[in-house]
């Protein structure tokens, strides 16, 4: 008999706040200038747009702004995905907006209801968009076993449905979580950076929790740290997917979901995360809890009082922590490997496009998608813009802005390199793991095994109702 499976239906619209505001990224319609830049980690460069000749070179497309040139480069002779598309194969646009982020899936779905489906939907979200019958299957319009689609064909092979594939990933992940810390913390402690553990392939979870427990401190004995060891925003699910175990895997061909709760990786991983807390070793510092923020969290690292963080590139990147970056009074490397499994993981939600179900172009559609494919390959920028991903990363904001060092950049690139795409699924994952106060602090207080009790019978119960929709699709 199949593990169980695993949801939480009453958190829907958790799962579209988070879409919505963290995986803004979802809008597959890139902008001209896409600030952070972005890419894949595909060596060839033999890539190239298929040649084929539309009959109908009207397309519509469902993205967040409501103006074509919005979408068109800001300089002049630069080329895009809207240039090539114009200027390659003679399309022209009908643009259906959601404009904001929180009405994105109703819209969607008054235009499936009203029989207007868009050829290319820009944000498609799992599994929210199969449930609802609003996709195409994609292999009847695209070869995706072109090279084209090979660094990105593993991710969507996880977001298959019975042996179709209704979801195109356009671009690799990259290090969503970093690990940043104080240098001048860690000398003054004479402990061994992150930088020299990750170096010398050493940085696991545990080289941290070392690094945490030499480096926190209560200097007046009051039961209150003066500084802490470690601080997270909220969800921990980088610790969860460093161990390579996926908590949910879909079993497309018999329209099931296996749940790997149960599995021995995921309950140590489970078990480790609780040593940090206030009832064993007390060196973590947790912001979306209680009445710390974010902004708190960031605060007390760049006033001294957290060593290091798990945090967000682009949080990174605030204003109050630039002048950090500028004097050298940070350093960063990607997040840790699970004990032995000698691999780093990524684990943002990848950005989600489709072709829209019973749409009137989906040759259009399916044209539009491998245009926005290609232009996030190495292929392109070395056509059309004569440059590298580190030429790139080097006119970036990480260099222009926050004064990374060459040898910063470098990491940066060696990062990309070197991460492994696994998939999280975010009404699964992100539920799971949680921005959730009661669960975090159950986590560090309870054993595993009671966690786990007081989930599996929400779980259970609630994915019956997406597993319904799901197998309903029509083929």
């Amino acid at each position: 008999m199949k593990k169980r499976t695993f949801s939480w239906i009453a958190l829907l619209a958790l799962v579209v706040t988070l879409c919505a505001g963290v995986f803004s990224g979802c809008d597959n319609g890139e902008t001209g200038d896409t600030g952070t830049p972005g890419g894949p980690q595909l060596e060839e460069t033999d890539i190239n747009l298929p040649e084929v000749e539309l009959d109908n070179k009207k397309v519509s497309i469902f993205v967040q702004s409501d103006s074509i040139d919005d979408y068109r480069m800001k300089e002049d002779g630069k080329v895009g995905w809207v240039e090539i598309a114009e200027q390659q194969y003679g399309m022209s646009f009908d643009v259906v907006s959601y404009v904001d982020s929180t009405r994105r899936l109703s819209i969607l779905s008054a235009l499936y209801m009203s029989g207007e489906m868009p050829d290319y939907v820009g944000a498609a979200d799992y599994p929210i968009c199969l449930a609802n019958n609003y996709l195409e299957p994609l292999e009847n319009y695209i070869d995706l076993d072109d090279v084209m689609w090979k660094d990105v064909r593993p991710m969507m092979d996880t977001l298959k449905w019975k042996d179709h594939y209704y979801f195109l990933v356009t671009k690799p992940l990259e290090f969503d979580i970093w690990c940043v810390w104080n240098p001048e913390i860690l000398a003054e402690n004479n402990v061994t950076s992150p930088l020299t553990h990750f170096e010398n392939n050493t940085w696991d979870w545990d080289a941290l929790k070392d690094i945490a427990v030499t480096v926190t401190r209560d200097d007046d004995g009051d039961g209150t740290n003066d500084v802490w060891g470690l601080g997270i925003d909220g969800a921990i699910y980088p610790l969860h997917f460093s161990t390579g175990v996926n908590l949910l895997e879909v079993d497309n061909e018999n329209g099931d979901f296996i749940l790997n709760i149960g599995h021995e990786k995921i309950a140590a991983a489970a078990e480790w995360f609780a040593t940090l807390g206030p009832l064993n070793e007390n060196v973590l510092r947790i912001a979306g809890t209680g009445d710390m923020t974010s902004a708190d969290l960031i605060a007390e690292f760049v006033n001294g009082k957290v060593a290091m963080m798990l945090i967000s590139g682009n949080a990174a990147g605030q204003a109050s922590m630039i002048e950090l970056w500028e004097k050298g009074r940070i350093d960063f490397c990607p997040t840790p490997q699970w004990m032995g499994e000698g691999q780093y993981y990524t684990y943002a939600q990848p950005s989600c496009a489709g072709i829209g179900a019973g749409c009137k172009n989906p040759e259009g559609g399916a044209l539009i998608a491998q245009i926005m494919r290609y232009v996030q390959t190495d292929a392109y920028y070395d056509k059309y813009h004569n440059n590298t991903y580190k030429d790139r990363l080097m006119e970036s904001d990480y260099k222009t802005v926050w004064k990374m060092t060459d040898s910063q950049i470098d990491r940066l690139v060696k990062m990309r390199e070197i991460a492994y795409n696994s998939t999280p699924i975010p009404f699964i994952y992100y539920n799971f793991w949680g921005f959730d106060d009661g669960f975090i602090r159950n986590l560090t207080a309870n054993s595993w095994s009671s966690v786990v009790e007081s989930v599996v019978p929400v779980a259970e119960s609630s994915i019956e109702d997406w597993l319904d929709a799901m197998n309903k699709v029509e083929e």
